[in-house]
């Protein structure tokens, strides 16, 4: 049984490893699923790593389920999401950066599976 602990532990420090941050920097259309509209363009975000979205105005088009970590909304965003009838699932937060403009979802599923709040501030 504690062999079985270990290599789980093993495993899951192996993938906090290797998670990365990815940029969107479109060079080839919308599509969420190719490589080289990712900085770095060694591949797209998968389960362990966060897909970042900075200053711009641009569509993100989805052609299947995606799993990220987080999901960072740099700056002065405007982004629409189509999700393509798609689930995309992130295991950790959606957030908007300070200063971030408008993120709009269609045709699809957005889970977040833990979430930040913050108390109001009475004035």
């Amino acid at each position: 049984m504690n062999s079985h602990r270990t290599i789980a532990a093993v495993v899951l420090a192996a993938a906090v490893a290797y998670a990365g941050n990815y940029t969107w920097a479109p060079i080839s259309g919308t599509s969420f699923q190719e490589a080289v509209n990712w900085n770095p363009s060694t591949g797209v975000p998968g389960m362990a790593d966060n897909a970042i979205f900075p200053a711009g105005t641009y569509g993100v088009s989805f052609a299947g389920t995606v799993t990220n970590a987080n999901v960072t909304v740099g700056p002065n965003v405007d982004v629409d999401f189509d999700l393509g009838g798609q689930t995309w699932q992130l295991t950790n937060a959606f957030t908007f950066s300070p200063g971030a403009g408008t993120a709009r979802f269609s045709s699809g599923t957005l889970e977040v599976t833990k979430t930040n709040t913050e108390a109001a501030h009475p004035s």
